[in-house]
């Protein structure tokens, strides 16, 4: 079950993000369509733990860039409200065994965070690639933090293992994205 979450070589802020969200949400699916209780949970606290990585990212480096050099105020302020939402639940996670209790936790967990993502995918994200802002120097940045936060997540052996499980989430979630993105782009130029 181990996965990693970075497996493009050099991504922008952006696609690290991206390619976070479709990772969660392909968690979330897993866990749900999981059969035992101590299955979901043990997908359901993976998923935990990319999300707390993935909310450190973006609240140390990329909101505070977008506040910067956008002036996203609002949505910057909108998101962190979010992220505090999806954070007492994570912590509840936490405490809690495999079983009903957990599950709906889970589930809950689930509604605050896909739409949040959505938001993000749809408002910010967009924004940012839009912008003039340094998004490859960001996904340095970000790449680095994640490689300290937890180093085994880089390791070839489970970068292998986990290529096919992420790149199916991103080519099903992500291709759209970057459809839209590019008719965009070819529009305005």
């Amino acid at each position: 079950m181990d996965m990693p979450t970075a497996l493009l070589k050099n991504p922008t802020a952006t696609e690290l993000l991206i390619q976070d969200h479709e990772l969660i949400k392909s968690l979330f699916r897993q866990a749900e369509e999981a059969a035992a209780d101590e299955r979901r949970k043990k997908i359901g606290d993976r998923c935990v733990r990319e999300i707390e990585i993935h909310s450190l990212l973006e609240k140390k480096i990329f909101y505070p860039a977008v506040r910067r050099d956008l002036g996203e105020e609002r949505l910057v302020a909108q998101a962190l409200v979010e992220h505090e939402a999806a954070e007492r639940l994570v912590n509840e996670l936490k405490g809690l065994a495999a079983g009903e209790r957990y599950n709906t936790r889970l589930r809950a967990l689930r509604e605050i965070v896909e739409p949040h993502i959505e938001e993000e995918s749809a408002g910010m994200l967009p924004r940012v690639e839009n912008s003039d802002m340094d998004i490859e120097a960001l996904g340095e940045q970000m790449l680095e933090l994640k490689r300290r936060i937890d180093p085994r997540m880089f390791e070839p052996k489970q970068v292998r293992g986990a290529a096919l499980l992420v790149g199916a989430a991103l080519v099903a979630g992500g291709l759209a994205w970057a459809t839209a993105r590019a008719i965009s782009r070819r529009r305005t130029a």
